[in-house]
Protein backbone atom coordinates (compact mmCIF):
# COMPACT_ATOMS: atom_id res chain seq x y z
CA UNK A 1 0.00 0.00 0.00
CA UNK A 2 1.52 3.41 -1.02
CA UNK A 3 1.28 6.10 1.33
CA UNK A 4 -1.17 9.12 1.07
CA UNK A 5 0.37 12.69 0.40
CA UNK A 6 -1.87 15.24 2.20
CA UNK A 7 -3.49 18.40 0.21
CA UNK A 8 -2.04 21.43 2.00
CA UNK A 9 -1.39 24.99 0.48
CA UNK A 10 2.52 24.29 -0.23
CA UNK A 11 1.87 21.16 -2.19
CA UNK A 12 -0.69 22.99 -4.12
CA UNK A 13 1.95 26.30 -4.54
CA UNK A 14 4.07 23.92 -6.50
CA UNK A 15 1.19 22.95 -8.78
CA UNK A 16 0.13 26.00 -9.78
CA UNK A 17 -2.51 26.77 -12.59
CA UNK A 18 -1.21 27.00 -16.11
CA UNK A 19 -1.54 31.17 -17.40
CA UNK A 20 -2.14 32.00 -20.61
CA UNK A 21 -1.46 35.46 -22.78
CA UNK A 22 -4.68 36.60 -22.74
CA UNK A 23 -4.52 36.81 -26.68
CA UNK A 24 -5.04 33.50 -27.41
CA UNK A 25 -8.11 31.90 -28.91
CA UNK A 26 -11.15 29.57 -27.24
CA UNK A 27 -9.66 26.55 -29.56
CA UNK A 28 -6.02 26.98 -28.27
CA UNK A 29 -6.91 26.99 -24.37
CA UNK A 30 -8.57 23.39 -25.35
CA UNK A 31 -12.03 22.29 -24.83
CA UNK A 32 -13.45 19.75 -21.66
CA UNK A 33 -16.47 18.49 -21.95
CA UNK A 34 -17.96 16.76 -18.63
CA UNK A 35 -20.43 13.98 -18.65
CA UNK A 36 -22.44 12.87 -15.34
CA UNK A 37 -24.90 14.19 -12.42
CA UNK A 38 -28.29 12.86 -12.44
CA UNK A 39 -31.44 14.75 -11.07
CA UNK A 40 -30.37 13.51 -7.69
CA UNK A 41 -26.40 15.23 -8.15
CA UNK A 42 -26.44 17.61 -10.84
CA UNK A 43 -24.28 19.88 -8.76
CA UNK A 44 -20.93 17.59 -9.66
CA UNK A 45 -21.45 18.40 -12.87
CA UNK A 46 -21.48 22.25 -12.34
CA UNK A 47 -18.73 22.15 -10.10
CA UNK A 48 -16.73 19.85 -12.95
CA UNK A 49 -17.68 22.62 -14.82
CA UNK A 50 -16.83 25.77 -12.99
CA UNK A 51 -13.00 23.78 -11.64
CA UNK A 52 -12.32 23.46 -15.88
CA UNK A 53 -13.21 27.19 -16.37
CA UNK A 54 -10.84 27.63 -13.60
CA UNK A 55 -8.06 26.18 -15.03
CA UNK A 56 -8.25 27.73 -18.00
CA UNK A 57 -10.70 26.09 -20.78
CA UNK A 58 -11.69 27.47 -23.57
CA UNK A 59 -14.26 26.03 -24.65
CA UNK A 60 -17.00 24.06 -21.97
CA UNK A 61 -19.74 21.58 -23.08
CA UNK A 62 -21.62 19.79 -20.17
CA UNK A 63 -24.16 16.57 -20.66
CA UNK A 64 -26.59 15.68 -18.57
CA UNK A 65 -29.84 14.20 -18.45
CA UNK A 66 -32.88 16.19 -20.16
CA UNK A 67 -34.58 16.80 -16.97
CA UNK A 68 -31.12 18.98 -15.47
CA UNK A 69 -30.41 20.34 -18.43
CA UNK A 70 -32.30 23.74 -18.10
CA UNK A 71 -31.64 24.84 -14.78
CA UNK A 72 -27.76 23.74 -15.49
CA UNK A 73 -27.85 26.43 -18.60
CA UNK A 74 -29.10 28.91 -16.47
CA UNK A 75 -26.28 28.24 -13.73
CA UNK A 76 -24.14 28.42 -16.47
CA UNK A 77 -24.58 30.34 -19.08
CA UNK A 78 -20.91 30.35 -20.53
CA UNK A 79 -21.10 26.36 -21.21
CA UNK A 80 -23.05 24.48 -23.91
CA UNK A 81 -25.48 22.01 -22.40
CA UNK A 82 -26.48 19.41 -23.71
CA UNK A 83 -29.45 17.23 -22.75
CA UNK A 84 -29.17 13.33 -23.21
CA UNK A 85 -31.79 11.05 -22.59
Amino acid sequence: MSATTPVDAALLRGMPLPKHDGGGSKDARGSVLVAGGSEEVPGAVLLSGTAALRAGAGRLRLAICDSMAPALAVAMPEARVIGLP
